[in-house]
């Protein structure tokens, strides 16, 4: 297992990656960090850490929009830990320490790249219910839930795991679920961009097999690349916006597998989108994520398989913002594949 410094310079944004042993103090307790890396992630090849502050005002905020309670022991410094297979990310580990009845209560949280719970460990507990949350099949119940799971099943305890359990046990049993929640949102709120970043390097790796290198292609919304989307699709880019657009080719021994594109939507500032594109043209994997609820990105299964040819826009030019992206981002796809001739409608 090694531990080195991962910097994303491939999609331009300063994610503050440390390399282990710099950031031993703060709030994340978890122990033997190597071993719970390799044992919670055994495909990973080696890990870094990033840390980042969680501010009074971001408290406030995640209070009011998931209903936890924001203790000011969440407040400050939080570290991360990163697993990685050679320098793609594969999750997000991170240790959370909440007060029970009896002491701290200490759960290792291993989410996937799109912060859905992976596993999650008791690394210390002396509640008088322990036994409860030590059980694996108690633990089982979390593995692929998100965010809006876990909000779901702390508002509503008659139902879901909070009411499979003794009454006793009740207490907690939703501390443990208060923890996954500030696990995943808290995660989310402190560091927007390095996750973002490890989502576009692990989706890539994942969706193109064989990648060996990851091109970030410079000024996407150029002068030139907007003009050849207008030729191709009779209008300027109306939806997908330089300041948030992220262009990346995979690239493996036969030249380029795929691209990946990351936007938000004009028409939808909180709609963040991932598109995964063949050299084709033709669209594998689309993801839509609402950055005002942290959950996990939700797929758009209507445009995998479609290309320009198939992607129409009515002749009144009625058609949703996610199509009107999709059908920019081809055309910017193309436009750097090759010389747009032709307006293709």
């Amino acid at each position: 297992m090694r531990c080195i410094r991962t910097v994303a310079i491939v999609i331009g944004l300063a994610a503050p990656f440390v390399p282990y042993g710099a950031a031993d103090a703060g709030s994340c307790a978890l122990r033997d960090r190597t071993r719970s890396v390799y044992e919670l992630y055994p495909e990973s090849t080696a890990f870094s850490t990033f840390v980042g502050y969680f501010s009074l005002s971001q408290g406030k905020r995640l209070e009011k929009e998931v209903g936890v309670d924001v203790r000011l022991a969440d407040l400050g410094a939080t570290t991360v830990c990163v697993p990685l297979i050679d320098t793609s990310p594969v999750g997000f580990l991170q240790a959370r320490a909440d007060l029970g009845e009896l002491g701290l209560v200490e759960l290792v949280w291993a989410l996937d790249l799109d912060l859905r719970v992976r596993e999650v460990r008791v690394q210390r507990s002396r509640e008088t219910h322990s036994a409860t949350i030590r059980d694996a099949s108690f633990r089982e119940q979390f593995v692929g839930k998100g965010l809006r799971d876990l909000v779901a099943w702390k508002n509503d305890p008659t139902t879901g795991v909070v009411a499979s359990v003794p009454k006793d046990a009740r207490p907690l049993v939703t501390l443990f679920v208060e923890s996954g929640i500030k696990a995943a949102a808290i995660l989310s709120r402190t560091f927007d961009d390095e996750v973002r970043s490890a989502r576009l390097l692990g989706h890539i790796h994942r969706i193109f097999k064989g990648t060996s290198e990851v091109k970030r292609v410079t000024e996407p919304l150029s002068q030139d690349a907007i003009d050849a989307i207008r030729d191709m699709n009779g209008c300027p880019p109306d939806q997908i916006a330089n300041d948030t657009f992220v262009l990346l080719r995979a690239v493996g021994d036969d030249g380029t597998l795929g691209w990946l594109a990351h936007a938000r939507l004009r028409a939808e500032p909180t709609s963040e989108v991932w598109w995964a594109v063949s050299p084709e043209g033709t669209v594998r994997e689309t993801l839509v994520h609402d950055t005002n609820d942290a959950g996990a990105p939700e797929s758009a299964e209507e445009l995998h398989g479609r290309d320009l040819g198939t992607l129409t826009v009515s002749d009144d030019g009625a058609a949703s913002p996610l199509i009107v992206a999709t059908r920019e981002v081809l055309c910017l796809i193309r436009a750097r594949t090759r010389p747009a001739t032709r307006r293709e409608r």
